[in-house]
């Protein structure tokens, strides 16, 4: 027995599509949305997704943390250069 998308069938029966047509492409779709339907649920985003926010939030903390400790070095740099 093999699926078929109803609201689909109908609606190329009132528009004229023969049956055997119209069964056709209600049975494509069905399988189509069922294909759709295990690909989504194998494909889980969301771990990854935390995991780069994560790291990303890191590297944040990291590149802010270099940029001050240039600015500390480099002003330490200019004030014993200016008091020499």
């Amino acid at each position: 027995m093999s699926l078929m998308h109803s609201g689909i069938y109908d609606a190329f029966r009132a528009a004229g599509v023969p049956e055997d047509q119209a069964r056709g492409v209600a049975e494509t779709v069905a399988r189509e949305e069922v294909r759709l339907a295990r690909l989504e649920g194998s494909v889980s985003f969301l771990p990854w997704l935390a995991r780069l926010e994560a790291r990303g939030a890191v590297l944040l903390w990291l590149c802010g943390l270099n940029f001050l400790l240039l600015l500390l070095v480099a002003s330490a740099a200019w004030l014993l250069r200016v008091n020499s």
